[in-house]
């Protein structure tokens, strides 16, 4: 039936005109496990198959002779009660929860865990909390650690409920001693360990709302993780301790606060807490619904969002920034609803944290150990959406992206067939052009272009430096017009990117958050941060002035993505340099060498920003932009790495791994690759230094491990003799110390 109607309730219909055919059971999920219960294979269990799945089963179930004698209800509520057991169990989701924390003894970490975002816990010496599996294995890791023969309930506490209680929602209360507030935030991720950091390792990210001092004319609790949640408090103004304590910071007190719509809680259960119709109506609607079926109010709210079956807990299972990019319609308008009223869906940030990453970070090592490999099959996953539906504005700007400003000013014009220059400049082909470029002066521009490939025949531009291709025409109404033959003839693409910008189909495509670029000692601040581009035209309405030139001022690598990281702070962007070490630094980055410290960022506390020289522009780095750089220690060609850029950067040192070689993908029969890189990379060590070693990867690339010599030879012969000369400037006696005489023939 093509009616918009769900598969439930057509069920429901099905299932009470015809009972012997169908079982009275509407849900996808019961279905589809009685459907696997039952061995049925012939149809692909879906939700939307949902129907033929309930046919099927019936017909398997009415074939079994212990059902006979039942009757079709008491068959379809012994089938619910059987496989619909976690929804009976399933219970209302927690509130969230409000928690007193201190960021340290005398809370000396505050700041630090201010500008990271995140909390920490310390007892450092029981490691990861999520090796323990019960809170008498968390007081058996403390007893050995620090001694003792107490209860250590406090401790205790602290870390179960730092590991297990503490939720992402939850309101994280930052105090000093018992006398001093310092701020709030919202619990953003669940528990992470992090091995890099020195001390309190044991981690949850925040986003933190507020940073100050308050003072309190009562005692705090003195512990370092208290749940506050159900404190009451003993002023009239306030029901609870921690509405008593947000006031005191200037929070609004969550009584008076905005409740939130009761749309948003219906499509919060549905879409995060993967809550039934019923479960919703009685729940969250807080309605008594029917003993079967019911859930028709929820329905219809969530019918008014275009929300269909299969979203049901689809933000458990998918990222809400994914999610939210692909929504189109009134499912884009719910996923707002959402955003406005659920602090886990406004902080949206998509964060690599996880890597340990600092914002400016340096993989350093020998040649051949994977640092550009890491780089590409490790990092670049991290700044990429998995899908985001590109919109005609995005389309067309990525179309125009490599495309000169004659060409867009041609496509523009062939589109118009005849206009004047205010007319050109709103072309969409043309407004797509001015916003990836930094032209301030596109009227000027266009002036220019137009008159410099116009047909020499033309009467009314007199203009004498003219350029190939002739394509343009000015008629005596001051229109401009494209010889249309000339086009053909000269630029036929200019015809093709018409056509292209007008066959845009929305389409769901990866996007990338990074560039990538490599440096070497002709790379420039211009190719880097901006550049200019002389343009010479001549002034048709003030022809006694001669020729002017503009300049075009273009954006370089780093200046385009800090303008896509500024503009979606939600997410993190990365510019990945592959041998930093061999561009002039001091050259490249000029006066923004400063601006990438953390603290220097825009939005920071420090934050300082420079006006660029040609742009004139006031620039400054977003703090969610990533700079993540590669250097081989063992290139002697270039000079010892900026101290500037080591003071700013984080250092992951990448070292040889030939036990790599040993594991079953890279083991080669003959030949102990393993211990071969290491008698190699240890001699190596003893003439040079360790900078110098070979990596492992160097011996990864061999096709037939089962014959190998033959490869090896021509890797000794292209990659590794030639290292060696370049390491003893061609002293073959060392080489010979390093790879041995009999080596060779």
């Amino acid at each position: 039936l093509d009616i918009p109607m769900w598969n439930m309730v057509l069920q429901k219909i099905l299932g009470t005109y015809y009972p012997d055919k169908f079982l009275t059971i509407g849900s996808p999920t019961v279905l589809i496990k009685c459907a696997k219960e039952l061995g049925i294979q012939n149809i692909e269990l879906s939700s939307d198959n949902s129907i033929l799945i309930n046919y099927e089963c019936k017909k398997t179930i009415s074939k079994n002779p212990e059902f006979l004698k039942w009757s079709y209800e008491k068959i379809g509520t012994f089938i619910w009660e059987t496989f619909d057991g976690e929804n009976k169990k399933r219970k209302r989701k927690e509130s969230k929860q409000y928690w007193l924390y201190a960021p340290g003894k005398n809370a000396y970490l505050w700041d630090e865990f201010y500008q990271d975002g995140i909390i920490g816990l310390g007892w450092d010496e029981i490691g990861d909390l999520s090796q323990y599996k019960s809170r008498d294995e968390i007081k058996k890791a403390l007893v050995d650690a620090y001694g003792g023969t107490g209860s250590k309930k406090n401790d205790v506490s602290a870390n179960d409920d730092f590991l297990n209680k503490i939720k992402i929602g939850d309101v994280i209360i930052a105090k000093k001693g018992r006398g001093e507030l310092l701020g709030y935030g919202i619990v953003t991720s669940n528990y992470i360990f992090d091995k890099n950091r020195k001390n309190y390792q044991k981690t949850r990210q925040i986003n933190w709302k507020i940073k100050g001092n308050w003072n309190v004319d009562f005692s705090l609790v003195l512990k370092t993780l208290t749940d506050i949640t159900k404190y009451s408090s003993e002023e009239t103004e306030y029901d609870t301790y921690y509405e008593k304590l947000l006031g005191i910071m200037g929070v609004e007190n969550p009584k008076n606060s905005k409740e939130i719509p009761l749309n948003a809680k219906v499509l919060y259960a549905y879409l995060k807490n993967s809550l039934s119709h019923r479960k919703i109506q009685s729940e969250v609607l807080e309605e008594e619904a029917p003993a079967r079926g019911g859930g028709f109010l929820a329905m219809e709210i969530l019918h008014g969002y275009d929300i269909k079956g299969d979203k049901k807990g689809i933000l458990e299972e998918t990222p809400f920034t994914t999610e939210y990019k692909s929504a189109t319609g009134k499912y884009l308008e719910a996923l707002d609803l959402l955003k406005d009223n659920y602090p886990e869906f406004a902080n949206r940030k998509t964060n690599i944290n996880e890597m340990n990453l600092s914002l400016n970070t340096i993989l350093y090592g020998p040649p051949g150990t994977g640092k550009t490999y890491k780089l590409k099959n490790e990092f670049f996953e991290k700044f990429t959406d998995e899908s985001s539906s590109q919109t005609k504005k995005e389309y067309l700007q990525e179309l125009v992206g490599n495309y000169s400003w004659w060409e867009v000013i041609a496509a523009s014009l062939y589109d118009l067939k005849t206009a004047k220059v205010p007319n050109i400049s709103e072309h969409p082909i043309l407004k797509a052009k001015v916003a990836v470029s930094s032209n301030k002066n596109v009227r000027a521009t266009l002036w220019g272009t137009l008159q410099a490939h116009t047909i020499q025949e033309c009467e009314h531009v007199n203009y004498t430096n003219r350029q190939a291709p002739l394509i343009f025409n000015k008629n005596e109404n001051s229109a401009w017009e494209v010889i249309k033959e000339n086009l053909e003839a000269e630029a036929p693409e200019i015809i093709e990117l018409v056509a292209s910008s007008k066959n845009f189909k929305p389409v769901t495509s990866k996007k990338k958050r990074y560039v990538f670029t490599t440096f070497h000692q002709s790379f420039s601040y211009e190719d880097f941060i901006e550049g200019i581009k002389p343009i010479i035209y001549e002034d048709e309405q003030n022809p006694e002035r001669g020729k002017q030139i503009i300049y075009e001022i273009k954006p370089g690598l780093f200046k385009k993505i800090v303008k896509e990281a500024n503009e979606d702070r939600d997410n993190d962007y990365a510019i990945f340099i592959d041998e930093i070490n061999r561009g002039n630094i001091a050259n490249i980055f000029g006066e923004l060498i400063t601006l990438i410290e953390d603290d220097k960022r825009i939005d920071t506390a420090n934050y300082i920003p420079a006006k660029l020289p040609y742009s004139n522009e006031n620039f400054g780095v977003p703090p969610n932009l990533y700079i993540i750089g590669t250097m081989n220690t063992a290139d002697r060609s270039v000079e010892a790495l900026d101290t500037a850029l080591r003071r700013r950067f984080s250092f992951i040192e990448m070292n040889p791994e030939p036990a790599k070689l040993s594991t079953k993908e890279f083991k080669c029969t003959g030949i102990d690759l393993e211990a071969l890189l290491k008698a190699i990379n240890a001699r190596i060590e003893k003439l040079l230094d360790k900078d110098y070693c070979i990596g492992h990867s160097y011996f990864m690339t061999i096709k037939n491990p089962q014959s190998p010599l033959e490869e090896i030879k021509t890797i000794f012969q292209n990659k590794i003799l030639p290292l060696l000369q370049e390491y003893f400037y061609g002293d073959w006696g060392k080489i010979l110390l390093v790879i041995g005489k009999e080596f060779v023939e």
